[in-house]
């Protein structure tokens, strides 16, 4: 991880083909984890710090494409949280690419997920909606080849 000239620490994984700034500490000083885990046919990296004043998912998938990936994850959040606990997808953008977007709720929280894909994966976005800090993170959203990232 590198520094960028806010301050703030760029999250710059070759095995991913975009880059993210996150603050380190946190506006409210709490220090960010960088977890990377194995998720489904795919592996996920949580930018994170307690309190969850931080929370941002990155994960990247087999070329599915945002539909695909959408009604595999509502099924398992429908499971989790309930029927009617996911939106619809709709139009969104991440790194001023074109992307689908959905949120999903329950009783403590919401998370909003944005996912958007290339010729060689599909990445999902998932952040903690109620921080606008998170929100802010993922506006830094870059992808290395804009000529890779399709509709």
């Amino acid at each position: 991880m590198t520094s960028s000239p806010d301050g703030w620490k760029v999250f710059d994984d070759p095995r991913f083909e975009l880059t993210l700034r996150y603050p380190d500490p946190t506006p409210q000083g709490r220090a960010a984890q960088v977890i990377e885990h194995a998720q489904d046919d795919g592996m996920a990296v949580h930018i994170l710090s307690t309190e969850r004043e931080l929370y941002v998912e990155l994960s990247r998938f087999p070329p599915i494409g945002a539909e695909e990936e959408y009604r595999r994850h509502r099924v398992k959040l429908e499971e989790r949280f309930g029927a009617g606990a996911v939106t619809d997808l709709r139009a969104s953008t991440l790194g001023a690419r074109a992307a689908r977007e959905y949120v999903f709720r329950w009783a403590e929280g919401e998370r909003t997920a944005v996912v958007a894909g290339t010729a060689s994966w599909t990445y999902r976005v998932i952040y903690n909606s109620a921080s606008a800090l998170n929100a802010r993170v993922v506006g830094t959203v870059a992808w290395r080849d804009s000529e890779s990232a399709k509709n």
